[in-house]
């Protein structure tokens, strides 16, 4: 049985992987090539996703992920003190950071499976009960089972014909942010800070990613995440860099930039999920031959955690239908 699995963020690698498991041919398309999607390395530096944070009441499939990656290394638990002022910690929770950056948990759950860069673009069943999907320039091949892991903004460009998503997707919506990521030396940056929330300004978020990772180094890649307001009623670059770095004067008044880095995230957060009444993490858009949804927007918490319970009971519920 083929599996196409399209997006690369965790959700998408993690179904792949316990998916293939199943021994089926799974396939992943990514339309960035890399993998990661809103976790990927942009400029050296963790540019969307920050910490795998895991709740104190987490599910047994988060916890059974949480050990395998930090048995593989691929990721450590992090002193949560050290994000200083951070609104969203609550009690018994544990923070994780990846060495090599948290797109490395996305690649390491792909190891063994055939990635394509490949936009989805259109997705049709024959009169054979098969799949047809077709991405850009009009290539065309078939499958037995499709899952759509992307952004709910790009399941809007998508045509699936007479498969009709559900209504409710249009209440969905993302935040956006800019961020931006300056090259420095540590001089100036002092000493035991690592990440930090602000309250004032329209930088809302910084970290200096060698500390971050424990990496011995001289030079050093601050992280910064603007408001979402800020990001809302910002969209041109020029005006954007010129906001950021006065503020990052302001909250870094000791350091000398070498290089500054501009990213626009959009979307970028998930704002409103997706609500279904099953209480499921996924929609099924047909059920034979399998084509399913599903995602942050969909899944019991818009974060990585969450995405990854998700990946477990979308899996579950293909693995119960080959």
């Amino acid at each position: 049985m083929r599996i196409i699995v399209v997006g690369g963020g965790i959700t998408g690698t993690r179904i792949a992987k316990l998916l293939r498991n199943e021994k089926c041919h799974v396939e992943i398309w990514e339309k960035e090539g890399n993998l990661g999607g809103r976790m990927r390395e942009l400029f050296d530096t963790d540019a969307g996703a920050q910490y795998l944070t895991v709740p104190e009441n987490s599910t047994t499939a988060q916890q059974d992920f949480v050990r395998t990656m930090t048995e593989r290394g691929v990721i450590k638990e992090f002193n949560s003190n050290l994000i200083e002022n951070n609104p969203f910690f609550t009690d018994g929770q544990k923070d994780y950071i990846s060495p090599k950056g948290l797109q490395d948990i996305c690649d390491s759950l792909a190891e063994g499976t055939t990635v394509s860069n490949r936009t989805l673009k259109k997705v049709s069943i024959d009169s054979t009960d098969r799949i047809q999907i077709q991405s850009e320039g009009n290539i065309s091949e078939s499958c037995d089972a499709l899952v759509v892991t992307v952004p709910v903004t790009d399941l809007r460009d998508i045509d699936f014909g007479d498969m009709k998503p559900p209504p409710s997707l249009t209440a969905v919506s993302y935040s956006e942010r800019w961020i931006a990521v300056v090259h420095c030396s540590q001089e100036g940056l002092g000493n035991g800070f690592v990440s930090r929330y602000y309250k004032e300004g329209v930088i809302r978020y910084s970290c200096l990613e060698s500390r971050k990772r424990s990496t011995d180094s001289k030079s050093e890649r601050i992280l910064l995440h603007t408001t979402v307001p800020f990001s809302l009623a910002t969209t041109d670059p020029v005006v954007a860099k010129d906001a950021i770095l006065k503020d990052f004067v302001i909250k870094f008044p000791s350091v000398t930039p070498t290089s500054f880095h501009l990213h626009r995230w959009n979307p970028s957060q998930v704002y409103k999920p997706f609500v279904d009444t099953n209480k499921v993490p996924f929609a099924v858009i047909s059920d034979s031959p399998l084509v399913l949804l599903t995602g942050d927007a969909f899944a019991p918490s818009t974060n990585m955690i969450g995405c990854v319970e998700a990946a477990y009971q979308v899996s579950e519920f293909v693995k119960s239908r080959l």
